[in-house]
């Protein structure tokens, strides 16, 4: 379902009306109305607030197969109990009270924590959810590497949990598989295509990934310069072949090192 689908349903399962949610948000039923025909976009502000008001968790009011996969992690995210934690020594703020005194929007500081741990602007995280976008990949592994590095024991949900929520939706991206894995089981479940995207991350090479009828589309670069993009089916056969010619390389140097030093 659409977020305003998901509003709707989750009203009317608190038997809460319209009217009511309008008061609660200072705006008007035909506002209420439009967020949940899906004719207007509430902003982020106003989805946590609905979000409060009907006791339902604001990635599970998100989460939707139309909603971008970066919107249902950052929302996840402000669900932490980390988002209470202390700035870094090296940003203009010390806490939420003197964020506030600096002009800071009081709604904006737990974004605030997650930009100034992970350097993505409070603007491109807002834009995430307000706007369905998505985070470069890159991004995505800093928000993942926030989530792991700063929780608590007691959040109300954990990586794990986020994982197997998510996990058809994570499966479509190698890159992001990987590295969940790999904090969470140390990759001992991987599979190929994944383990693929290790060793070339391991050797420089840049990846991307799109997709394309619903497959993950991986393009591959040495520095700047592509190399190939093709979809992950093709690619998957690779990995072992790649692996058995680094083993016999590595087998035949080792050999000729050893055979160097008798020489000596």
């Amino acid at each position: 379902m659409s977020l305003g689908e998901n509003i709707k349903t989750e009203r009317k399962k608190k038997k809460i009306k319209q009217s009511e949610l309008a008061h609660e948000l200072a705006v008007t039923v035909r506002t209420i109305q439009n967020y949940e025909s899906g004719n207007r976009q509430p902003n982020i502000e106003t989805i946590k607030k609905i979000s409060d008001f009907l006791d339902v968790p604001l990635d599970e009011l998100l989460n939707d197969e139309s909603t971008s996969f970066s919107s249902i992690l950052i929302a996840a995210i402000l669900r932490m109990d980390y988002v209470k934690v202390d700035l870094p020594l090296d940003t203009d703020f010390a806490n939420e009270r003197e964020f506030i005194e600096n002009g800071g929007n009081p709604e904006d500081y737990s974004f605030e924590i997650i930009r100034s741990h992970t350097e993505i602007s409070i603007n491109s995280l807002k834009k995430c959810i307000e706007e369905n976008k998505e985070l470069e990949i890159d991004e995505q592994l800093k928000l993942i590497d926030f989530w792991y590095d700063k929780r608590w024991e007691d959040d109300e949900i954990e990586l794990e949990e986020f994982y197997h929520q998510n996990i058809n939706r994570i499966n479509k991206n190698p890159i992001i598989s990987s590295k969940i894995k790999t904090l969470l089981y140390d990759g001992v479940t991987k599979n190929d295509t994944e383990k693929l995207v290790d060793l070339l991350e391991k050797y420089n090479f840049k990846i991307n990934i799109s997709s394309k009828n619903d497959e993950s589309i991986l393009s591959i670069y040495n520095n700047e310069s592509p190399i190939i993009t093709e979809f992950e089916s093709k690619l998957l056969p690779i990995y072992n072949e790649i692996i058995n010619k680094i083993d016999s390389y590595a087998k035949f140097i080792i050999e000729d090192e050893l055979k160097k030093l008798k020489k000596d």
